[in-house]
């Protein structure tokens, strides 16, 4: 992430293919449906692309990532909700 945050758009690439299954494996548990759990999963890299800069190191960016995750699949059941 350091890398990424430094410049180096390669490390995004390297974060994707590391994060990406596990991060639509996580959306999957909260809302049991994949094609929901892949789109949660490509608006997290996007997230993580916007706020890269709040990532604070020595801060573990699993943790950091995998929260926004969880913001994510919290923010689809808020809006769930409104629309029932």
């Amino acid at each position: 992430m350091k890398s990424f945050q430094n410049g180096d758009d390669n490390a995004l690439s390297i974060l994707f293919n590391r994060y990406r299954k596990s991060a639509i494996t996580l959306a999957i548990k909260y809302i049991k449906n994949r094609s929901l759990a892949e789109e949660i999963g490509q608006e997290t890299f996007l997230r993580l692309v916007r706020s890269k800069d709040t990532y604070k190191y020595p801060q573990k960016f699993s943790i950091w990532f995998f929260q926004i995750v969880s913001n994510l699949c919290r923010d689809f059941y808020k809006s769930k909700e409104g629309k029932d």
